[in-house]
This record gives structure tokens, C-alpha cells and sequence, in this order.
């Protein structure tokens, strides 16, 4: 007879053996997926820092020119005041012989018989009341001033008899009419 040989250990063994080999490449396994996955984390918190830094100098950067386009509506707002500054000094100028022009005129139209009594200036109206020996005159006076240059449409708004022309024995009218100011034709020569 055959002596017995019993294969049970070395079956023991080789799976023990296979068992520690198995749990030895696991552990390497995992290591390397440790590793890799600390190796992409470490690699994305590279990107996420760079990308941060970037982020940061282009605030700066946006901060910088919105500094700079505030200041540059800070001086289109100051540029727009100066303008209307000057404007408005170039409208005086251009103006300041216009009463002297229109008291030319208001002297020269008037017709022989007509007496002004009150002138008055609102915006671009002449509001004109006085005293004229008959209605003839008053519509002379309004023909010359509507022919001067520096006054244009007239508009009568009343014409009555003064009361105490009754008791003098004359017909005076008293008128109240309006006149437009005309534009100023040469608004770059000043006299």
C-alpha cells in the first residue's frame, strides 16, 4: 500500500499564498487609485489656483477701467456744463447789442404822431402801448415794424379812443400791440 499523502496543506498553502498575493494587488491597487486620484485632485487645485490668480487680474483690471470710465463720464459731464457755459456766453454776446437794436428801431419806425408809452420785452415778444393821433398811424407804425430788420409780425391787440381826447376835442387812439423779435442776422460782429 501506498504510504498516505495528504495534499490538503499545500492546497492550504497555495491558497494562502494566492489569498496574500490577491490582498497584495488590491493594496497596490488602491495605493496607485490613491495616488492617481491625489495626483488629479493635486493637478485641479493647480488649475483652480491659476484660474483664481487669472480671476483676481482681471478684477484688478475691471476695476482699473471702471475707474477710468468714471472718469471719463466725470469729464464728459464736466465737458457737457462747459459747453452749455459757452453756449450761453456766445448767446449773451451775440445778444447784448439786441435792446440797443431794438430801440433803434422802435425809434426809427415811429411814425409822425404815435407816442409810445410802455415797452416791455418778454422772450421774443415786444409788447408796445402808446398813443397815436387816429388809426392810420398805428397801422403805419405797424407796416414800418414790420419792414425793420430787427423786428418782425405785429399784432394789434386793442385800439380804443382815449378818455380825455373827448374833452381836448381830439380823437386820440391808445394802442396796445405786440411785435416778434426777429433773429439776429450777424451774430459774430458786435457793435
Amino acid at each position: 500500500m501506498m504510504p498516505a499523502v495528504n495534499l490538503l496543506p499545500w492546497r492550504q498553502w497555495r491558497r494562502r499564498r494566492r489569498n496574500r498575493l490577491f490582498l497584495l494587488q488590491l493594496a497596490a491597487a488602491a495605493a496607485a487609485a490613491l495616488l492617481l486620484v491625489g495626483a488629479a485632485g493635486w493637478r485641479l487645485q493647480g488649475a483652480i489656483d491659476g484660474q483664481a490668480n487669472r480671476n483676481a487680474l482681471l478684477q484688478e483690471r475691471v476695476a482699473a477701467l471702471d475707474g477710468r470710465i468714471a472718469e471719463a463720464h466725470r469729464l464728459r459731464q464736466r465737458r457737457d456744463v462747459l459747453l452749455a457755459q459757452i453756449d450761453a456766453i456766445q448767446s449773451l454776446a451775440a445778444q447784448r447789442t439786441a435792446i440797443v437794436r431794438i430801440f433803434d428801431a422802435l425809434a426809427d419806425t415811429l411814425p409822425e404822431g404815435v407816442h409810445y408809452q410802455a415797452v416791455e420785452l418778454k422772450g421774443d415778444v415786444l409788447a408796445l402801448t402808446g398813443t397815436a393821433e387816429s388809426s392810420a398811424a398805428v397801422a403805419a407804425l405797424m407796416h414800418s415794424l414790420e419792414a425793420s430788420a430787427v423786428l418782425g409780425k405785429t399784432q394789434l391787440i386793442s385800439i380804443e379812443s382815449a378818455e380825455d381826447s373827448a374833452v381836448a376835442g381830439i380823437d386820440t387812439k391808445v394802442f396796445h400791440l405786440t411785435a416778434v423779435r426777429l433773429p439776429m442776422r450777424n451774430q459774430g460782429q458786435s457793435s
